[in-house]
């Protein structure tokens, strides 16, 4: 995880582009879909910690999807199809660390 935020930071301040072609999803994104990608990434980091220590690890992915969809909603298209998937790999990395 810290190499793929990471890897946000050098797209961002070492290259020089108009749009970034990923791969992962069908828009051409700017320096500003990459910087917003980071910023969810670190909520959905940040969420289900404090969704371990409210919750517990048995109901911190059901409290990460509630906390992350209420601040993303209207941000982020589609959070009802990948919250879950993001929530639950999230709380597999926290809990390996």
């Amino acid at each position: 995880m810290d190499q793929y935020l990471m890897t946000h930071d050098i797209l961002i301040n070492d290259f020089d582009f108009d749009v970034f072609i990923s791969g992962h999803t069908g828009i051409l994104a700017t320096k500003d879909h990459i910087k917003q990608n980071k910023e969810f990434t670190l909520d959905v980091m940040n969420n289900v910690k404090d969704a371990i220590e409210m919750a517990g690890p048995d109901k911190a992915v059901e409290k990460c999807v509630e906390i992350t969809t209420s601040q993303w909603i209207g941000r982020l298209n589609n959070l009802d199809e990948f919250m879950t998937e993001h929530c639950q790999a999230m709380k597999d990395y926290v809990m390996a660390q």
